[in-house]
């Protein structure tokens, strides 16, 4: 029971008792006066009882008013301890599925890991045998996408969207389609899933959101931010501008060529 309803039983017990004891002592006060003045009287005794008798009826008004009044009191408490019971449920329901959340989002993280080890990719620049693995193979196909974005871009004008996005898909993306689209992918159902949670508070969000980032290096980032502008990433743009990930895009050509296509604020520090 919190205080304020603490305080509402404490003043309606107080009032009821206060009450009840002035209306009880006027009564053991004035009864034998009255007693004494009806029966004083030459009429019938039994007429004058009777009169007495009536005398009570306001005081049993006087009860049943009272007595409605406790049941009103105990109904409001009674309300009080249904809605904290309540918010005790939602409170503790809220907790668990913050628990259960961050179970599922580093095993999430965990797959990512595992995935992004299993990608392969045959640059197109001199490395040796061109066949790059995991982390290798994402840089490799950074230093890919740098090249062909100066080489591509005319000098008098910037690539369209739909032109970095058919380049990246015809040039890049399609050297380890079986690799880099499931590892997107994965990026994509994590993001969503924090920006979606109905329970998680902003803070909250932006706290994963920086874990997430936190696992991602500037290879990653800039490739992922080039696959946001196909049509198949889907809404993938909108979460990484959600998350400010372009921010941490190196100074390099894919940065100049995508920075237009993303809001300002992505590329801003949020201060967290």
């Amino acid at each position: 029971m919190t205080r304020t309803q603490s305080w509402i039983v404490a003043v309606s017990a107080l009032t009821i008792a206060t009450l009840l004891t002035a209306i009880l002592a006027g009564w053991f006060y004035l009864g034998p006066t009255l007693a004494a003045r009806y029966l004083a009287y030459d009429f019938d005794l039994i007429a004058a009882s009777g009169t007495i008798g009536d005398s009570f009826g306001p005081l049993n008004a006087l009860f049943a008013a009272f007595g409605f009044l406790a049941v009103m009191v105990t109904l409001i408490i009674q309300g009080f301890s249904i809605r904290n019971q309540q918010k005790e449920i939602g409170r503790a329901q809220a907790d668990l599925h913050r628990q259960r959340f961050e179970s599922s989002f580093f095993q999430l993280l965990d797959l990512m890991r595992q995935v992004r080890a299993e990608i392969v990719y045959t640059t197109t620049t001199k490395t040796k045998n061109g066949r790059l693995v995991g982390g290798r193979a994402l840089k490799g196909a950074y230093e890919d996408a740098k090249h062909l974005l100066i080489r591509e871009t005319p000098i008098d004008r910037k690539l369209s969207k739909t032109e970095i996005a058919k380049l990246y898909k015809g040039h890049i993306h399609i050297r380890s389609e079986d690799g880099l689209g499931p590892y997107f992918r994965l990026i994509y159902t994590i993001l969503r899933r924090i920006h979606q949670d109905s329970v998680l508070t902003e803070e909250e969000k932006v706290q994963y959101g920086n874990l997430l980032r936190g696992q991602l290096g500037s290879p990653e980032v800039a490739l992922l931010v080039l696959n946001g502008l196909t049509k198949d990433s889907r809404d993938l743009s909108e979460y990484l501008n959600r998350f400010r990930i372009p921010r941490y895009l190196p100074d390099s050509s894919v940065r100049r060529s995508v920075k237009e296509f993303y809001t300002p604020t992505a590329f801003e520090p949020r201060g967290d």
